[in-house]
């Protein structure tokens, strides 16, 4: 049995939220202000969760998705409507985010810096899926089952990548693959190969299995995003929790007088260390840890923190509070995660001050949120 519903607003995840005699419905590939007929797929006790059948009203940014695979593969959310709809509806739903999470007033909300570049072919390294036809592809959505991808590439991966992708992966069901600036395409199932990415002054090694920022347009823009909004001067001195191989880490340290990194894979770090001699920089150091020890670390001018999507543990938030710094420069990719740890050092008694929403993922659902917090 089919309903019609109106689609008020996007929200996290890529799906957008109508109403049906009082309860929330949760239906993708919609947009805002758009009538749609629906059919309900899931009844939970407050909300449902539907599947779209036609759109009887159309939003005028609604487009025609460039992918055939649109609405099949899981990789994208967003491809139905234009570029600059899907920033505006990314906005909205941080906005929302912080006001129902944070306990934020709108008018408390820094105006959110946007920083963009190509909406394609963005991605230099990713998962891909195998099915078995040895065909490489994502997971169609709410699936386990691989959707190869189209014979004209993936929209989202490279082009060296989606040139690459013509190797057969026999008897594989996941790996990893990647290009670095020698544009050639590496894969996690042969072994001894490294990445390398010159980024600015910097060179960045790395094994494939290190985490590492995959939009390879905005990599640079991120850099100076963080070190504007850390604003080190020369005699301060930071901490990078979460730092992986260095990527913030190698970037600010040219700019204060010492630097610490920490990091709980064993494998970034070693990369890191490696990163900083071959960069030629003796101001910065790396210790492999899971949270923050206040005990064992001297007080920082600066933290920068980029953690998983699951956020910060309470722990670790106490550790930086503990630590006194006056900035806390917070990298998240996730809105909810990153709107509870900012009402947990709000009652700490630091400040929303500046915020940029960085699109490291274009046509996907993912926000990727940069933020200065101020004692």
């Amino acid at each position: 049995m089919s309903e019609t519903i109106e689609i008020t607003k996007l929200i996290y995840g890529g799906n957008g939220l109508g109403f049906l005699a009082g309860k929330a419905v949760f239906v993708p590939f919609v947009l805002p202000g758009e009538t749609v007929e629906v059919e309900i797929i899931k009844q939970k006790k407050n909300h449902a969760f539907a599947r779209l059948i036609k759109v009887i009203e159309a939003s005028p940014n609604r487009i025609k998705p460039e992918c055939p695979n649109f609405q099949t593969c899981g990789g994208c959310d967003y491809l139905h409507m234009d570029y600059p709809s899907e920033i505006i509806g990314k906005q909205e739903i941080l906005k929302e985010n912080l006001q129902r999470l944070a306990g934020m007033k709108p008018d408390d909300i820094p105006l959110i810096d946007t920083i963009s570049n190509e909406r394609f072919y963005y991605r230099s390294h990713a998962t891909l899926k195998i099915n078995e036809k040895n065909q490489a592809g994502f997971f169609k959505k709410m699936s386990k089952t691989v959707t190869p991808f189209p014979k004209e590439g993936c929209r989202l991966l490279c082009h060296e990548l989606n040139s690459g992708l013509n190797n057969q992966f026999s008897g594989m069901s996941e790996l990893r693959a990647t290009c670095g600036t020698d544009n050639q395409v590496y894969f996690s199932n042969k072994k001894g190969a490294f990445i390398r990415e010159i980024i600015g002054p910097l060179t960045y090694d790395r094994d494939i299995r290190c985490f590492f920022q995959a939009n390879q347009y905005l990599r640079l823009a991120m850099l100076e995003c963080v070190k504007k909004y850390a604003d080190l001067q020369e005699k301060e001195t930071f901490l990078d929790f979460a730092c992986g191989v260095g990527f913030f880490s190698l970037y600010l340290a040219e700019h204060c007088s010492q630097g610490i990194g920490i990091e709980s894979s064993p494998l970034s770090i070693h990369w890191a260390v490696k990163n900083a001699r071959f960069n030629n920089l003796k101001n910065i150091q790396f210790i492999k840890a899971n949270t923050i020890d206040n005990k064992k670390l001297p007080d920082a001018n600066v933290v920068i923190a980029d953690p998983p999507r699951a956020g910060l543990s309470p722990e670790t938030i106490n550790g930086i509070v503990q630590l006194n710094p006056r900035t806390i420069v917070y990298v998240s990719c996730d809105p909810s995660t990153f709107s509870r740890d900012l009402k947990i050092f709000q009652n700490k008694g630091y400040k929303l001050e500046k915020l940029s929403l960085i699109d490291m993922f274009p046509g996907t659902s993912h926000i990727e949120i940069i933020s200065r917090l101020d004692r």
